[in-house]
């Protein structure tokens, strides 16, 4: 097959569906579920689309980790939008507390098997980077449970980001599965560093002095975290095993004193790695 061709097709279909972020939240229908990527993977362009014609619509359900657009987080949402959080974040905690969002307890590991087995996927959204020649985009900087919601997904939306860096792995959607394209060139989202007080520095190191050479870690974000990381800067022989790798487990690896070397998994009464997981630990 020639290649040339094969590109001018793909950059066809891609023409034939880009659209605006209006027509692409257009294709929810009421009682449809939808499933949203965490974090700088939101497709924040079809959320405030989809925000700004709530009352059109009627129980439909968006099921997501980590909201960063605070647009249907309101109580007059609620008979439109429901949303199931899976992890609060900064825009969705309050509308929580308040009972205009859900919360669904669960272990962020399980979530890919809980999409692919039991919850429904109507309309899946995500920002990837740019089409390669080949008709592929990547799911760049959020992958989690994303593949999974795309391949359970009815109509799949892609908001193309120039800024989002292409990625490996398991991450590949085809223009081919793709109901609509939307293009987006807004900076992606940071979280800035938060600042350490006095009182959490204070709280680092007693937590500090409690932790042995050796042990194993796991860091969340906050000004805690970075204070207890920041405390630890002199211990030997630690490991991480965590869901997000912070400035202050970056700092801990530039120091040398994280290094995994006797990091192990806990298995029943033994917790020895087997071979092939020691490799694979002591490299990661």
């Amino acid at each position: 097959m020639n290649l040339a061709l094969t590109q001018r097709s793909y950059e066809k279909e891609y023409q034939e569906k880009l659209c605006s972020a209006q027509e692409a939240a257009a294709i929810v229908q009421s009682g449809d579920h939808l499933c949203f990527p965490l974090g700088v993977g939101e497709p924040t362009l079809m959320v405030r689309a989809l925000a700004a014609r709530k009352r059109e619509l009627e129980g439909v359900v968006v099921n997501q980790q980590h909201h960063l657009c605070p647009d249907y987080f309101t109580e007059d949402s609620v008979p439109h939008i429901k949303v199931n959080a899976w992890f609060t974040s900064h825009v969705s905690r309050e509308a929580v507390q308040k009972g205009w969002a859900d919360f669904v307890p669960n272990h962020f590991s399980e979530v890919p098997r809980l999409i692919r087995e039991y919850w429904p996927v109507d309309v899946a959204g995500t920002v990837v980077s740019p089409m390669d020649e080949h008709g592929f985009f990547t799911c760049s900087l959020s992958v989690g449970y994303t593949m999974e919601a795309v391949k359970k997904a009815k109509k799949v939306v892609v908001q193309v980001n120039p800024q989002a860096p292409r990625t490996h792995g398991n991450c590949h959607i085809h223009i081919s599965e793709v109901a609509h394209i939307i293009e987006c060139d807004e900076p992606l989202q940071e979280l800035a560093i938060p600042p350490v007080s006095a009182v959490e520095e204070a709280i680092g190191g007693y937590l500090a002095e409690m932790i042995e050479d050796g042990s194993t870690l796991q860091m969340g974000w906050g000004g805690i975290p970075n204070a207890v990381c920041k405390a630890l800067l002199r211990k030997k022989d630690l490991g991480i095993h965590t869901e997000l790798i912070s400035n202050g487990i970056v700092d801990l690896m530039i120091a040398g004193a994280v290094n995994n070397s006797r990091k192990t998994i806990h298995r029943g009464k033994s917790s020895a790695l087997l071979p092939w997981e020691r490799r694979r630990f002591l490299n990661s």
